[in-house]
């Protein structure tokens, strides 16, 4: 007759429960220790190059530039704040098809922008001359010389 166990452990709990089992004197629990071991091994190693191939798609992820949507005009209005100074936008693009999420980057009519935020058919943006002028470390900040 045989019987199937199924127990539900942390891997963190192993090593406790096949030492617990090894100090039985029973060759049962000996024999359990060491099928428990071999599996844990052989996670381990089915997950080794897993674990390499998902550190490799991060990098790659990293250092892959973000993709420039070119905006479409349109018949839709839309309101947008860009560096702070209110415009009036056509596009072609509904609230439940605009193609850029936030922190995304768009060009419309030439010019490239990041958004900053998105609600229904309003946009604050950033214009790719501002984050440079920002990363160049003048932060808005200009100094008059006499």
């Amino acid at each position: 007759m045989n019987i199937s166990i199924t127990i539900s452990v942390e891997t963190s709990e192993l090593p406790s429960l096949i030492a617990a089992l090894r100090t039985n004197a029973q060759p049962v629990a000996h024999q359990i220790a060491h099928t428990i071991e071999e599996r844990v091994e052989e996670i381990a190693t089915a997950e080794a190059p897993a674990k390499r191939n998902g550190k490799a798609k991060a990098e790659q992820q990293k250092e892959a530039p973000k993709e420039i949507v070119e905006l479409a005009p349109g018949n839709i209005p839309w309101s947008v704040e860009i560096d702070g100074i209110p415009v009036k936008w056509g596009l072609d693009y509904g609230t439940d098809t605009f193609p850029v999420k936030r922190g995304g980057s768009l060009r419309y009519l030439g010019k490239q922008y990041r958004v900053s935020q998105r609600y229904q058919t309003s946009l604050k943006l950033t214009s790719a001359e501002a984050e440079e002028y920002s990363a160049g470390g003048n932060n808005g900040i200009m100094e008059v010389l006499s």
